[in-house]
């Protein structure tokens, strides 16, 4: 497993430097299916099983690459001045199209991004987690389908004491998938009192920073999961995320980070769920913006503060009818 360190900015001004591996993937288990490989019933739910307006599930989030902002607004109304770049609380959006506040043309994609973004094509698997052929152990890297580079990670609001599992920046596969598959996706912990945690994709970083990819042939994303908690699914786009992350928000007219996304309810067996684009939303603590599936940077899946939560993903695909 390759190593890659880089610091990122908390908002206090400390420091901190972390490590990424990388990730693996393979095939996907059936539409429907029985047993898991940890012993858990697995249901073979239709597509569409998809719940608004659950809970508390609040995207105050962190700033990026799972990383930790601990400034969350009083009330759980944004991240604040967020400032880095791979969390839910990542931020974009001004000069995007669409946007309030906006002062013209959209700022340049930075120099590390290719300037012609990749397109998905004929193969709609993001990452299943499973081992790739000739790979011994598994990684947080997702498979390279349709120009697609990046990989898992977890991020939290940095409240002192609290744990999160994988630790950011350390992310690996956890043992036993949807449909008796042998991996997934998941992140667990407790202790998390400000805007809370989570763990995301990226769907276009070599590890050099965040680039968007443009999934515009798709209608929206399917992907199995169960939990213990609500999540809230976060589709951000350069809208959404910071000019200095690679987005086109400036924090200057107002909070970036206030991504798109849904209030789903996981249950204790797997179950697919399925989400348009269309069903993505802004919570509207932060600067508006049109929701551009072409521009998409990550996906997240965030739990709200004061929840002790177990929560797992795997099959992520892109969809179309």
């Amino acid at each position: 497993m390759h190593m890659r360190w880089f610091s990122v900015e908390l908002m206090a001004g400390a420091s901190l430097v972390l490590a990424v591996g990388c990730a693996g993937t393979a095939e996907m288990p059936a539409a429907t299916t029985s047993t898991a490989d940890t012993g858990d019933e697995t249901t073979g739910l239709s597509i569409g099983s998809l719940v608004t307006g659950v809970g508390d599930v609040s995207n105050t989030g962190p700033d990026d690459d799972g990383t930790t902002s601990s400034s969350a607004t009083s009330g759980s109304t944004g991240p604040g001045t967020s400032s880095e770049s791979t969390g839910p609380g990542d931020g974009e959006s001004t000069a995007s199209s669409g946007s309030e506040g906006s002062t013209g043309g959209d700022p340049p994609l930075p120099a590390y991004c290719d300037p012609t973004i990749p397109m998905a094509g004929d193969e709609p698997l993001i990452d299943d987690l499973e081992l790739e052929p000739g790979q011994m152990l598994p990684d947080d890297e997702i498979p390279n389908h349709d120009g697609r580079v990046g990989y898992w990670f977890t991020y939290n609001d940095g409240t002192p004491a609290a744990m999160q599992t994988p630790v950011p920046g350390s992310f690996q596969p956890s043992v036993g998938g949807a449909a008796g598959t042998g991996y997934s996706a998941g992140t667990s912990g407790q202790g998390f009192v400000s805007w809370g945690a989570g763990m995301g994709v990226k769907l276009n970083n070599d590890f050099s920073g965040d680039c968007p990819y443009d999934a515009s042939s798709y209608d929206g994303i399917t992907f199995w999961g169960r939990g213990n908690v609500p999540v809230r699914l976060l589709v951000t786009t350069r809208a959404t995320h910071p000019i200095a992350q690679g987005g086109t928000c400036d924090p200057g007219m107002g909070q970036c980070a206030d991504h798109f996304g849904i209030n789903l309810v996981l249950g204790p067996m797997w179950q697919e769920h399925t989400v348009e684009w269309g069903d993505l939303l802004q919570q509207g603590w932060g600067i508006p913006a049109a929701f551009d599936p072409g521009q998409i940077i990550e996906v997240q899946w965030q739990v709200s503060p004061g929840q002790v939560f177990d929560v797992q993903i795997d099959e992520l695909q892109l969809w179309r009818p």
